[in-house]
Parts: C-alpha cells; sequence; structure tokens
C-alpha cells in the first residue's frame, strides 16, 4: 500500500504541470488523486470508536470515497453493490453466469 501511495505523490508531482505547454491535469483527476492520498491517515481524521464487548477503544480514519483510484474504496463500493444485487435485485434462484470472448479480428466483422 505504502508503494501505490508514493507513485500517486510522484504522479501528482510529474504531472501535475507540464512546463512546456503549460497544460495541467483536470480537475477531477487532481481530486481524485489528493483524496487518495489522504485515505485512511489518522492525521486527517477519524471516528473513536468504543467496544463494549472488548472494552477497547478504536481510531477508525475516514476514508476518501474516491471512484477511480482508491484500491480500499472502490473494493468497499464494490462489495456493497454486490451486496444490493443479491439483497434486493436478483431473485433467489439458481443463476449462471456465461462469458462469450471474441478474438480481436472478430470486432473488425461489425
Amino acid at each position: 500500500m505504502a508503494k501505490i501511495r508514493i507513485l500517486a505523490a510522484i504522479v501528482i508531482n510529474a504531472l501535475w504541470t507540464d512546463e512546456a505547454s503549460g497544460k495541467t491535469l483536470p480537475k477531477f483527476v487532481t481530486d481524485e488523486l489528493h483524496g487518495y492520498m489522504s485515505c485512511g491517515i489518522l492525521g486527517r481524521g477519524f471516528a473513536h470508536l468504543y467496544c463494549k464487548t472488548y472494552r477497547e477503544y478504536h481510531a477508525v480514519a475516514f476514508s476518501c470515497k474516491t471512484r477511480a483510484v482508491c484500491p480500499s474504496c472502490l473494493g468497499r463500493r464494490m462489495s456493497e453493490g454486490a451486496l444490493n444485487l443479491v439483497d434486493h435485485i436478483l431473485p433467489d434462484v439458481p443463476i449462471r453466469q456465461f462469458v462469450l470472448t471474441l478474438p480481436f479480428c472478430a470486432d473488425a466483422i461489425r
């Protein structure tokens, strides 16, 4: 996880501004990367929780809730989506999934 954060910091710094052309990354991209950089860091905010069963205190860091970059938040969103499908949308019957793959040359047939 630390390697990914370092890589994201390098990408932010390297691609922030292209000095030759003066172009910058779009705002939504920089917002996503900044959100990811602060995800799960206690210094950026946390909730202080108490477990009555084990009589322990826990600090839970806030998440970034980004949609594209953060693997932790994206995994959580995928799990919530799958849970919604199973609980509220798909009927309670056996379901089979088939995947059809075509070679690249078949795309040219269209």
